[in-house]
């Protein structure tokens, strides 16, 4: 049939032949079948998709993967979005650490508006770039999850947490607020809210913070927790009245370190109104996202709406 050039009669009888390969637990022998009919018709939809089934029982995730992903892209270039989708989730099952493939999916799901599942596909990735500690990686897809799902108070703290230890002060402090407002005597954040405050030289509202906290801890029986807020204190500001009556300290500036140290070397600046200044370098950096993981549609809509 191939050497008449019966090409569609060449394809039934391979598949036929596969098909008895498969049955009977040829596995191999079906895969190398497959592939001839991928020869013989690049593209072809259902034998890449049938190589994969095979490749995927004989334990070749990888290249089951690549025959899914050629699939994806035929699909998305037909429009076929749903029906990508499911694949996506294949490709996922087969290779769960592979973060391009999550965000594709989740990028999926968002496109049919499902908000859930495109959430529970970014967290887990996020889940493994803060296990590898790849903190910039962690900060764009944590970005995109917010833009997404705004009220996954989890992942702001998260992201807080990573502005701080990146020194990156304002855009933490504009996650801080938002925590801030959802529970306004949450210890942890009034820690960090503090630390953003100082960092960015608003010693006064720096202050503010740490001796509401030290009044918090005071109330919840937390002595020590409570010294620490006002050394905390101390440290900014070493004549405060309030923390050296609570210390017990003459010489504040001799005491020993306890709790967190907030770096104070940096000359205060006057305090300014914070603005949501950062969206354009939110959009950048989505772009540059999307592109690493060769999303280049969602790269351009991400730039155009920088622009």
């Amino acid at each position: 049939y191939v050497r008449k050039g019966a090409t569609q009669h060449a394809v039934a009888t391979y598949n036929r032949v596969a098909t008895y390969y498969q049955d009977n637990g040829h596995h191999q022998k079906a895969a190398a079948v497959y592939k001839q009919i991928i020869g013989l018709v690049p593209g072809a939809i259902d034998a890449h998709l049938s190589l994969a089934d095979v490749l995927a029982r004989l334990g070749q995730s990888a290249e089951a993967v690549n025959e899914l992903q050629i699939v994806v892209g035929s699909y998305e270039r037909e429009g076929r979005h749903r029906d990508s989708c499911e694949l996506l989730a294949r490709i996922v099952d087969l290779a769960p650490d592979e973060e391009a493939n999550r965000i594709r999916l989740a990028e999926a799901y968002a496109r049919q508006n499902d908000t859930a599942g495109a959430t529970r596909e970014f967290k887990t990735v996020l889940d493994q770039l803060h296990r590898n500690r790849r903190l910039d990686d962690f900060i764009q897809v944590a970005e995109r999850l917010l833009y997404l799902a705004p009220d996954e108070i989890g992942t702001v703290r998260r992201l807080a947490e990573v502005y701080l230890q990146r020194r990156q002060p304002k855009r933490a402090l504009a996650r801080l607020q938002v925590l801030f407002q959802s529970d306004p005597s949450d210890t942890d954040v009034l820690e960090m809210l503090g630390q953003a405050f100082n960092d960015l030289g608003y010693r006064g509202k720096a202050i503010s913070v740490y001796r509401e906290l030290a009044r918090i801890q005071g109330a919840h029986g937390n002595d020590s927790a409570r010294l620490d807020a006002f050394r905390t204190l101390l440290s900014i500001d070493p004549n405060d009245p309030e923390a050296l009556e609570a210390t017990g300290a003459s010489d504040p500036l001799s005491m020993p370190p306890s709790g967190r140290r907030i770096d104070v070397s940096a000359p205060p600046r006057a305090e300014e109104p914070v603005f949501d200044g950062d969206r354009v370098d939110r959009f950048v950096e989505d772009a540059q996202l999307y592109l690493k993981y060769s999303l280049e549609e969602h790269a351009m809509a991400r730039v155009e709406r920088a622009l």
